[in-house]
């Protein structure tokens, strides 16, 4: 059989073009320095001048995130 070439070969070409882990607040710091992705809601969006707060959550707890740019946060929620 021939390799496929469009196929990542390597472990580490692999985990980059796979898709990002689901992870619960409760277990974000087990994935610290890793993209994953959260499944929840946005339950709060604080501002403080050009600085948004939006605090996520989900069943299993409640975070806090840091934006700059009042434009670029409202247009995605």
């Amino acid at each position: 059989m021939s390799e496929d070439s469009t196929t990542p070969s390597t472990p580490a070409a692999q985990a980059e073009s796979a898709p990002p882990q689901v992870a619960t607040i409760a277990t974000l710091g087990q994935h610290e320095g890793q993209s994953v992705t959260l499944r929840g809601w946005l339950y709060n969006l604080r501002e403080s001048g050009k600085l948004l707060f939006p605090i996520f959550r989900d069943g299993s707890g409640i975070i806090q995130g840091g934006e700059i740019g009042r434009a670029s946060c409202r247009e995605r929620v």
